[in-house]
């Protein structure tokens, strides 16, 4: 015979959160029972099916999880900063590049067209035509 635990007693030795059991539980991926005083209780063996293996968490290994996870917290919260750095230094360099191409463009622009051409009878006629100043 098998024993039944509470959802408090269950999240001691499986490897997921409270919330994370209790939800399984309403969606139906685990069955579970309500005892004599209302609370719910799930068969050792239905948590072994969906699970795997039961781990026995004692208060020591979780004080050293939790020293093991603040190191982890600090190491991710110096790399997230690195990592907002690099983005701030590639946003400003694309920048950059996007103004110096916008440059190039309108150089190109410039390049492309056709250089005026003027005939002599233009130049002559530039001559022949009364000046605004006189």
């Amino acid at each position: 015979m098998s024993t039944k635990l509470t959802i408090k007693q269950a999240v001691e030795v499986i490897p997921v959160s409270e919330s994370s059991l209790r939800r399984a539980i309403k969606n139906g991926g685990i069955s579970s029972e309500k005892d004599d005083q209302g609370r719910r209780r799930i068969d050792t063996a239905e948590l072994i099916r969906v699970y795997g293996e039961l781990s026995d968490k004692s208060v020591n290994s979780s004080q050293m999880n939790n020293v093991d996870t603040s190191k982890i917290i600090d190491l991710l919260e110096t790399q997230v900063n690195d990592l907002k750095s690099q983005l701030t230094a590639e946003k400003e360099e694309k920048t950059k590049l996007i103004e110096l191409a916008a440059r190039l463009q309108k150089q190109n622009e410039v390049l492309m067209l056709p250089k005026p051409r003027r005939r002599l009878s233009d130049v002559i006629n530039f001559f022949k035509s009364p000046q605004p100043n006189e």
